[in-house]
Parts: structure tokens; sequence; C-alpha cells
């Protein structure tokens, strides 16, 4: 009996039941993927630009925001303007 499960992308895998007495190759070439989905997930994210807010002393929110691709940061007041910076870093 197989179960299903869904990774992050959506993709549906098939995995076997424990009760299954031929799961073992199964059990290592499953675990080998969840490292490998786990490995190129963090390799990935790297490259992704990460946006935040914080809130000073004063109750301010500002957002941050930061590219890992091109190490340039930006520390604004509006969503917007982190927008703008987004799409002029990308396109650079």
């Amino acid at each position: 009996m197989n179960s299903k499960t869904v990774n992050r992308r959506g993709n549906s895998i098939e995995l076997p039941s424990s009760k299954d007495e031929n799961a073992q190759p199964s059990k290592l070439v499953s675990r080998w993927n969840q490292v490998w989905q786990s490995l190129s997930h963090h390799l990935m994210k790297d490259n992704e630009p990460q946006v935040w807010q914080r809130r000073d002393r004063y109750g301010n929110v500002w957002w941050v925001a930061y590219d890992p691709a091109s190490g340039r940061s930006l520390l604004c007041s509006t969503e917007q303007e982190v927008r703008i910076w987004l799409e002029q870093t990308r396109y650079r």
C-alpha cells in the first residue's frame, strides 16, 4: 500500500507505507530525495531577495530588503519603495 506526500513545490510523490516489506530501498531513496530537496532549497533561497519589517523604539515601521545576488540592502518606510527597489535591482 502506498501513501502520497506533496512536497513544497506541489508535486505528488508516492512513498511506500511502513507496512511494506520491500520498503527498505525505497526509504533510502526517499531520504536521499529529502536531503536533495532541502539542499537545493537552501541553495536557491540564498539568491532570493529577503524582505522583512522592523519597528524602531518609537513604534515606526521600517521595511528592510536585502539582495544576496548583488550584496545590496535597503531601509525604507513604505512597501512601494521596496517593490521599486527590487524591480530595479533584479533588472540590472
